[in-house]
């Protein structure tokens, strides 16, 4: 029964847990796929956690199924605010700037694409998008008229509307405003493959070649052109051709995944497509993330089954392990359902672990931490792969409450750099909370915060060890409170 899970979904989001309205929301969706309200409540829960890609998807997929405006306002405000509000302001700040208008409009076109990918290419909100998109451009090139990506992208937003003609017309004054700039001959042969007119396009793709054999983008359009007329081997050596030029890009890998599809390779489709996932996520591009998720789907390899819950403490019991103790220079333990560190001294860096809870090699580690008192120089994190018996080799991930991150390899309680302390405007400052999650994978250390990921480091100092919290002052004594840690295992 899907409700039980959807009204504890809705419960937990509620008390703010939102990890756990995710887990019951996304079972009630796998039991009633059809039911937009699951879609909804779980894109409250992304928004709550930071994770403004994934919320914004299952709102569109929300709003698609229910498809009853009155009642879906709150969820069509919160998509506005996440991605059109900034872009509004700056038009209605400066109504004579063309690129004001143009990165609305490619906003514009974001969502189109998405509520095409969720309900189809002549979906009545997709072409309200893709009209508006229109609209921006115009205005973008009364403003500049000489502008010639801008009669690119509206040609882009014709071709979407099924407007071929108007299309193509933009790319003609494109195409005469810069005769030799590639991008202008691949949204041509874009609009004539839509078209089924292959030949003509692949004469724009190769012309595009031609003037830029290192852009991976005319390789993976030329592949998708050989895909749509069935020659897979042609179609599969342009996207190999352009992964080999750029191997870090979601929507190559989707590519080739579609290739393989429709080749038969299941198998090795479900890996390209968990790749462009991957890869999507880290660079939060809202329409590869959509699409790698709607291929992993239909392949019956989407959702993937939950993590292992390995450990967690929501410090709510005093007996849970962690330990507790006061002195003159530091001060440790249990308080209103949170753990506390409070350190007396500066320049000074104590950590505390629960050698009670194992260890952990390959893992995922996510805790809430806040700055409850003390200067905003000061720092408070996490320590993992936590050597034992020997408090001085670790990995620490520490942030700072004037905005700043760090990570860092303590070996023998000298510190080497992963990371220096580098500015982030997706960690909040101040006493405000900040939910950190940490992902060790080999000798591969990925950071978030909030939601966003901030870096991958590199190191084989440390293979697995215990996982613990960390404080460090600067120029006075400071408070931090910890809550919610929990281990995921990563298969």
């Amino acid at each position: 029964n899907d409700g039980a899970y959807s009204f504890r979904g809705v419960a937990y989001n509620g008390k703010g847990e939102y990890d756990l309205a995710i887990a019951d929301l996304t079972k009630a969706i796998e039991i009633n796929p059809g039911f937009g309200w699951n879609y909804i409540h779980r894109g409250t829960a992304h928004d709550g956690k930071g994770e403004y890609d994934l919320a914004i998807i299952d709102y569109v997929n929300g709003i698609v199924l229910l498809n009853d405006p009155e009642s879906t306002q709150q969820a069509e405000w919160s998509l506005y605010n996440l991605t059109l509000a900034d872009w509004d302001n700056a038009v209605m700040q400066r109504p004579n700037d063309a690129n004001a208008y143009s990165n609305r409009g490619n906003a514009y076109i974001q969502i189109g694409q998405l509520y095409q990918s969720v309900a189809g290419q002549h979906h009545a909100r997709a072409t309200e998008a893709f009209d508006l998109a229109i609209a921006d451009y115009a205005k973008a090139i009364e403003l500049e008229p000489n502008n010639a990506w801008r009669y690119g992208q509206r040609a882009w937003a014709y071709t979407n509307k099924g407007e071929y003609d108007l299309a193509l017309a933009d790319c003609n004054k494109a195409i005469e405003l810069e005769p030799n700039n590639t991008a202008r001959y691949t949204e041509w042969g874009r609009t004539y493959r839509v078209m089924r007119e292959y030949d003509l396009a692949i004469a724009d793709f190769n012309k595009a070649i031609e003037l830029e054999p290192n852009n991976t983008w005319h390789y993976h359009e030329l592949g998708y052109t050989y895909l749509a007329m069935g020659e897979y081997d042609l179609a599969l050596a342009d996207c190999n051709k352009a992964l080999e030029l750029e191997p870090y890009s979601a929507y190559l890998y989707r590519g080739r995944g579609d290739a393989y599809r429709q080749m038969g390779e299941t198998e090795l489709a479900i890996a390209d497509f968990e790749k462009a996932l991957e890869l999507a996520q880290l660079t939060q591009n809202l329409i590869e993330i959509q699409w790698a998720q709607q291929r992993l789907e239909e392949l019956g390899a989407w959702p993937p089954p939950p993590p292992e819950l390995l450990y967690e403490d929501d410090f709510s019991n005093p007996a849970s392990g962690w330990s507790t103790s006061s002195s003159e220079d530091f001060e440790c333990g249990y308080e209103d359902g949170e753990y506390y560190m409070l350190c007396k001294h500066s320049f000074w860096a104590p950590r505390n672990c629960n050698w009670g809870a194992g260890q952990f090699t390959d893992f995922a580690l996510e805790i809430d931490v806040r700055l409850v008192s003390g200067p905003n120089e000061s720092g408070y994190g996490v320590v993992f792969r936590l050597q034992p018996g020997d408090a001085y080799d670790f990995y620490s991930l520490l942030v700072w409450g004037d905005g700043y991150y760090q990570v860092e390899t303590w070996l023998n309680d000298e510190r080497t750099e992963l990371q220096g302390k580098t500015k982030s405007d997706f960690i909040n400052q101040g006493n405000s909370t900040n939910h950190l999650r940490v992902v060790c994978r080999g000798t591969q250390i990925e950071v978030y915060v909030n939601g966003h990921h901030l870096i991958t480091v590199t190191d084989d100092s440390f293979a697995g060890g215990y996982v613990g919290m960390m404080i460090h002052t600067v120029r006075a004594s400071a408070r931090v409170a910890f809550d919610n840690i929990k281990v995921y295992s990563l298969d």
